[in-house]
C-alpha cells in the first residue's frame, strides 16, 4: 500500500517526496514521528537498517514519484548500540554462529565492509547503505540520499522498561507509530516496528525480532480498508512458518489491527 502524498508550496517549486529508510529499533519510533513524520513522509524499517533486501518497496515507491518531475529525498535512519550490527560483528569478528536465516540476512551484507569495531561498523552502515540505494536505482539523478545517525543515548528512552517486547507489522505508510502502538495496544518503547510492500521482504527481520528479539505479540497493522485484506492474508502466511508455531500461539498471539484512513 502506497499512500499519496500532499502536494507542497507553488507548482513551480513543489516539496521533495521523502521516504525514511529506518531500522526497526524499538528506541526510534518517537524520534522518527518527531523528527520526520510530517503526513506526508513514508516510512519503511528493517533490521540495519538493510537496504539491500528493501530494494523492491524503495524502487516501487521511487517509481511512483518518478511519473511527474517532483525529487525525491531518501533518507537513511541508523543508529548506536544497534542489534544488527552487534550480530555481524560478532559473526565476522568473533566467530559467533547464527541461525541461517540470520546469517544469510543480516551477517552477510556487512562481509564486504572494512571495519575493526562495532563502534566502526555502526558509523559506517549509513554510507553503505545510502550506496546500495543508488546502487539499485539506475539513473537516479532526481533523487538525493541523506544519512542520519542517531545517538541512542540523545533519547529519551525510559531506563526502567518492564513487560515483554513486542513487533508491528505493516506496509509503507506516513502514519505516526503512536497512532500504530495505540491502536495495537503496544508499548511504546518495547515495540519493534517492520515495514516493506511484501512479506517476504521482512520475513528475515521478523523472525528476528522473534527468535533473537523475544517478541511476544506481533500486530499486523493495515492503515486503510483497501489494504486490510492483502494484510490479512501476510498474516495468515507468518502464522504457517515454523519458528512461528515452536515459539508463539499463532492465532491467540498475531493479531490484525485496522487504523482506518
Amino acid at each position: 500500500m502506497v499512500v499519496a502524498l500532499a502536494e507542497h508550496g507553488n507548482a513551480s517549486q513543489p516539496k521533495p517526496a521523502r521516504i525514511v529508510v529506518a531500522c526497526m529499533d524499538r528506541r526510534l519510533s518517537d524520534y522518527l514521528d518527531r523528527t520526520y513524520n510530517d503526513g506526508s513522509t513514508l516510512f519503511i524499517r528493517n533490521a540495519g537498517p538493510d537496504a539491500s533486501r528493501l530494494t523492491a518497496t524503495i524502487s516501487g515507491l521511487v517509481n511512483k514519484y518518478k511519473d511527474g518531475d517532483r525529487k525525491i529525498e531518501i533518507v537513511v535512519v541508523a543508529h548506536s548500540d544497534c542489534g544488527a550490527c552487534s550480530i555481524a560483528y560478532s559473526a565476522l569478528k568473533e566467530g559467533k554462529i547464527f541461525d541461517d536465516i540470520i546469517k544469510s540476512s543480516v551477517v552477510e551484507g556487512y562481509k564486504s565492509l572494512s571495519f575493526s569495531t562495532r563502534n566502526e561498523l555502526e558509523s559506517k552502515n549509513p554510507g553503505l547503505q545510502i550506496d546500495r540505494i543508488y546502487a539499485s536505482l539506475p539513473g537516479s539523478g532526481s533523487i538525493s540520499v541523506l544519512p542520519d545517525f542517531v545517538k541512542i543515548s540523545s533519547l529519551k528512552v525510559p531506563e526502567h522498561l518492564s513487560g515483554e517486547h513486542e513487533l508491528i507489522i505493516a506496509r509503507p505508510s506516513d502514519v505516526k507509530y503512536a497512532e500504530m502502538m495505540q491502536a495495537a495496544k503496544a508499548p511504546d518503547f518495547n515495540t519493534y516496528i517492520v515495514q516493506a510492500a511484501t512479506l517476504k521482504e521482512i520475513l528475515p527481520d521478523t523472525f528476528a525480532a522473534v527468535v533473537i528479539l523475544g517478541a511476544r505479540r506481533i500486530s499486523f497493522v493495515a492503515v486503510n480498508a483497501e489494504s486490510a485484506e492483502a494484510v490479512a492474508d501476510d498474516m495468515k502466511s507468518l502464522r504457517k512458518q515454523q519458528f512461528i508455531k515452536d515459539r508463539m500461539d499463532p492465532d491467540k498471539d498475531i493479531a490484525l489491527v485496522r487504523v482506518l484512513r
